[in-house]
């Protein structure tokens, strides 16, 4: 068996691991090495949700992600919804985010920073008073539809079944945080733009 560590890791962390003995095969280092220190970066790993049209999920313990292609909409006071990609967009709502590239190709040019400013601007103001307090602040949670749910709660039945062994690494048979609601709704404890899944 090889073992992988990952996470944050730099020039200075794997001297120390190595220094302390730990039994590492493979250090991979991403983040570090692709920009500067001293630059903001944006930490975040990809999931992969669906593979040749197939829904996929994570079990681990701490880590299970909702299976299946999925996308946002974000109504006018901001408040959004996570479907699966087949699923209708809710009345009032438009899709997040907006489509940015064709053919590999960029559509249309960059805003001006005056039109940039104005958008910030008027999202910053339709955004609850608890979300835009500096310290401390409580983002807004996304709803969820019930069908991510179902998808959730049968590929993990038939995934338990093939391994044999009733695999139990997490008690979550639904989206991380989703709590199902009145007419198929659900609120999500996830931020808006960030989390899982």
């Amino acid at each position: 068996m090889r073992i992988t560590a990952g996470g944050g890791l730099d020039e200075h962390g794997i001297a120390d691991l190595l220094a302390a003995g730990a039994p590492i095969d493979v250090f991979a280092v991403g983040t570090r090495v692709g920009v500067s220190a001293d630059a903001p970066y944006l930490d975040v790993a990809y999931k992969l949700v669906a593979y040749d049209g197939r829904p996929m999920m994570k079990l681990s313990a701490g880590k299970a992600t909702a299976p299946g292609a999925k996308q946002v909409f974000r109504s006018r006071n901001l408040s959004d919804t996570i479907v699966l990609r087949a699923e209708a967009a809710p009345p009032g709502t438009r899709p997040l985010p907006g489509r940015m590239m064709a053919g590999g190709q960029r559509i249309g040019g960059p805003r001006a920073i005056e039109q940039a400013r104005a958008a910030f601007g008027s999202d910053l103001a339709a955004l609850p008073a608890p979300a835009r307090r500096v310290t401390g602040p409580r983002p807004p949670a996304a709803a969820w539809s019930e069908r991510p749910a179902i998808l959730t709660d049968g590929l993990r039945r038939r995934l338990e079944t093939a391994a044999g062994h009733g695999y139990r690494g997490t008690g979550a048979v639904r989206p991380p945080g989703v709590r199902t609601g009145p007419g198929g709704r659900g609120r999500s404890a996830l931020p808006v733009g960030g989390g899982r899944p």
